[in-house]
């Protein structure tokens, strides 16, 4: 693509951490389904993974956008580009859950979150904000509000990464991070690290933060390159932190040092199969994957596997962290190619700022 609309280079492998981690959250959901205690604790640390998310974010947006809006025309594009991105399926699937909850799933299965006074904060993607007392309706969609309060301020963002460098932004998110746990310590919020509809957008901050910072630090080739064993290394790390219960801090740094060996890797050109053109793919499908799994996990888990099949104990467990996984992805490719990057095609307009194929 030339022109104007001139694209980016695309970190494949950082697009396929997102699957893996879009699949870690399914399974979390997945997981709370579930009449068993101990594996609901095993995968209660997965909603580390929505940090993660932040994290990919930052880095990829100032890989993107990070020197590309320095007029008001460009912040303009660049903001309707980013609603264009997320807003489509995020409206279709609050009113698929809406129309599940109002009609005859309504106490069949566990869509309960219909909260007529949290339809408009949902509308405007305010639901992270504080505007509403409780998760409501397709309730993943808290970190879609708090992805678009990250788009507003990240213009300021990518001024202070290019004059001020990498250190500024690190050192941005670790004052906030103390802020927060103040916060936290006074009362004020529970573990920022859990915070969802009750100001989720504060929590998104940091790691987005500490994304934009490695975008600015990989531009540089200021990082060092150990190819993608050490990104297995604390990926995997990460993900056994996250079955024993380990600290949620701990797990997102680990997160965060794997996509900054990510993306040092691709960088100095190593491969592996993360930068293989099947997770190009995966990765282009991993915010259907996010945005749908808890509408196809009531349908596939909740109403087929439970109230259909009658299973029950270890079959259900199979069922949901098992089977259930494969139409999750099914659905979220179908989605894509059929409403996703249409509606984006239709929303999206021509605009000096670049355009990377999934970027965030």
């Amino acid at each position: 693509m030339s022109g104007p609309e001139a694209s980016v280079h695309r970190y494949v492998s950082v697009d396929a951490l997102r699957f893996l981690a879009a699949m870690g959250i399914v399974t979390h959901h997945f997981a709370t389904k579930l009449d068993n205690p101990d594996l609901q604790q095993m995968f209660l640390a997965n909603h580390a993974f929505v940090d993660f998310f932040f994290a990919i974010s930052g880095f990829i947006m100032f890989h993107t956008y990070g020197h590309r809006l320095g007029t008001v025309d460009q912040v303009g594009a660049y903001l309707r580009n980013r609603l264009a991105r997320v807003y489509p399926l995020h409206v279709l699937t609050l009113f698929v859950v809406l129309c599940m909850g109002l009609t005859l799933w309504r106490g069949r299965t566990d869509i309960d979150a219909i909260v007529p006074s949290a339809l408009l904060p949902n509308l405007l993607l305010l639901h992270a904000w504080g505007t509403t007392a409780l998760p409501t309706f397709n309730t993943p969609s808290w970190s879609i509000s708090a992805e678009w309060f990250l788009y507003l301020v990240f213009p300021a963002i990518a001024y202070v990464g290019r004059r001020m460098g990498a250190g500024s932004l690190v050192l941005s998110a670790l004052v906030l991070v103390a802020c927060l746990e103040w916060g936290q310590s006074h009362g004020w919020i529970r573990d920022w690290t859990s915070l969802t509809y009750d100001y989720g957008m504060l929590r998104a901050l940091p790691t987005f933060l500490a994304g934009a910072a490695l975008g600015r630090l990989v531009e540089t080739h200021a990082m060092p390159n150990f190819g993608f064993g050490l990104v297995w290394s604390l990926f995997l790390a990460a993900v056994a932190c996250m079955m024993l219960g380990g600290n949620g801090k701990a797990i997102i740094l680990l997160l965060v040092m794997a996509l900054a060996a990510c993306a040092a890797a691709e960088r100095h050109g190593a491969r592996s199969f993360l930068t293989h053109p099947v997770m190009a793919r995966l990765g282009d499908w991993s915010y259907a994957i996010y945005l749908t799994h808890s509408i196809t996990g009531v349908l596939v888990v909740s109403f087929l596997g439970r109230k259909v099949l009658h299973l029950e104990g270890g079959m259900l467990t199979a069922w949901a962290l098992g089977v259930a996984l494969l139409p999750v992805v099914a659905v979220a490719a179908f989605v894509y190619r059929t409403f996703e990057v249409p509606a984006r095609q239709v929303l999206r307009t021509p605009s000096a700022v670049p355009v990377m194929v999934n970027v965030s």
